[in-house]
């Protein structure tokens, strides 16, 4: 499952000391992506598309992002946009639960789930 986000990688977002320090979506973005791959390893693949970069602008999504004025941060999951104007990662995950990922701790190989 390829999870590409799309965002203004300098805004900054957070609430300070009540929820967590003010970061730089581009920041934000990556942890989550490392995150995603801790957990899922190679049944995830993580892309950040940041559009005040000239390759996120280039990017395709990119570009959809702007013509279609995509409210940011956007998630496109398999090149499907799912969620926009925020990225909450519930949502994020029950993605994944629907498309029967499993983190890989539980992860089983065909072997295991057959026997």
């Amino acid at each position: 499952m390829r999870l590409t986000f799309v965002a203004a990688g300098n805004q900054r977002t957070g609430c300070g000391e009540s929820c967590g320090p003010v970061m730089a979506l581009r920041d934000q973005i990556r942890q989550v992506l490392g995150g995603l791959k801790l957990a899922y390893g190679d049944q995830v693949q993580g892309e950040f598309v940041d559009l005040d970069e000239p390759a996120g602008t280039a990017h395709p999504l990119g570009r959809f992002c702007q013509k279609q004025q995509v409210a940011l941060p956007a998630l496109f999951i398999d090149g499907e946009l799912k969620l926009q104007g925020g990225i909450p990662l519930a949502a994020v995950k029950a993605y994944l639960d629907e498309a029967g990922l499993e983190p890989i701790i539980y992860h089983k190989t065909a072997e295991e789930r057959e026997a």
